[in-house]
């Protein structure tokens, strides 16, 4: 019987020990949710939508090419003066081309001398004189000819500098008698009768505006003002800056607008732009439900979850499941549960929190 008395005590023992240790544990998970958390706040509140948005932006020509040559050859002259408005299709700069002359009066005239030779062969043929091969001799020689007569004039037409659309040109860099390599940037040509203006647009804002609606341009420097439309809007948001690119246009008959300037910019936005609210990014908290945060109500914790959408370091932007008004936790996340006792030691003061985007 001794034998058993001593495995028997260290039993007992081992059991006391376990009910003592549940008991604690027990105890210590009925103080964490009976205790108090002392928090700090954020009260939730809708951004102002405003009115309209400002920026700024820079003006660029409509269209503006840098006019180059096509081949090699010395400059005979060039036509239109630095500065000089030109309309589509005139002629800029004239190459040398008289060696590609004689060569195309060469070609002209065995082009002349094929097309008799096929209409002879041709009657030959028809009088059974010529064979199928002596015809197709004469179309093939005719052809070559007629193939050589379009490459030279092909030659020729790279001599001659045209401008692509009208507008005005910059200065020029070459002389006549010069001698150009192909690829010689000659001048500038640029469209300033309506100028192009690009900005970005703050993803939140993206949906405030259309194609075709009216911004409000401002040179401060100048002192000038003028409407502008807009007239493409980027289909997809900049991943690095989620911002919506634009491009409007302004006339510019006068030519008061530089191209390169920058200038002041006014969008009016559309009154349908939901407002949102932006809170601390450290009050979201993520699991397989998605993100929820907590809100405080009579000394509770409720949990809440939200739709998110903008996210910088530190802010996140709530568009739906928060009112304005709300107070939610931005410390304590990691001991708080739904339901828990919570004391709200300090407010964080948004002017003191930028909330950016």
């Amino acid at each position: 019987m001794k034998k058993w008395i001593l495995p028997l005590l260290i039993l007992l023992l081992i059991f006391s020990g376990c009910k003592q240790s549940a008991e604690k544990k027990s105890s210590n998970r009925k103080n964490i949710a009976s205790r108090t958390l002392q928090v700090e706040g954020f009260v939730a509140e809708y951004k102002t939508i405003p009115a309209d948005f400002k920026t700024s932006g820079e003006l660029l020509s409509k269209e503006s090419v840098e006019l180059k040559t096509e081949s090699a050859g010395k400059l005979l002259k060039v036509y239109p003066k630095d500065g000089a408005k030109v309309s589509k299709g005139s002629l800029i700069a004239k190459l040398d081309d008289s060696e590609l002359q004689a060569e195309k009066k060469r070609i002209e005239a065995t082009l002349s001398l094929a097309k008799q030779s096929k209409e002879r062969v041709q009657k030959l043929h028809e009088q059974g004189s010529a064979t199928d091969v002596d015809l197709e001799k004469a179309n093939a020689e005719l052809a070559i000819a007629e193939a050589a007569l379009e490459l030279i004039s092909a030659q020729i037409a790279k001599t001659e500098i045209r401008a692509p659309f009208s507008g005005v040109c910059g200065f020029f860099d070459v002389s006549p008698g010069e001698w150009l390599s192909s690829g010689k940037a000659l001048v500038t040509l640029s469209d300033i009768a309506s100028l192009r203006i690009r900005f970005a647009l703050p993803q939140r804002y993206a949906s405030g505006i259309s194609k075709g609606g009216k911004i409000f341009v401002t040179d401060g420097e100048r002192n000038l003002t003028g409407e502008g439309k807009i007239k493409a809007l980027d289909p997809v948001l900049s991943p690095s800056s989620r911002s919506r690119f634009v491009e409007a246009e302004i006339p510019n008959k006068k030519g008061e607008w530089l191209s390169g300037s920058f200038v002041s910019l006014t969008v009016p936005l559309a009154a349908e732009v939901k407002p949102s609210i932006s809170i601390p990014a450290e009050a979201i908290t993520l699991d397989d439900k998605g993100a929820y945060l907590f809100v405080l109500q009579n000394g509770k914790a409720k949990k809440t979850y939200v739709t998110t959408a903008l996210r910088t370091p530190i802010s996140v932007t709530v568009t739906d499941g928060l009112s304005e008004g709300d107070t939610i936790a931005v410390s304590g996340l990691m001991n708080m549960r739904d339901g828990s006792s919570v004391e709200v030691k300090s407010l964080r003061n948004k002017d003191n929190y930028e909330v950016q985007e």
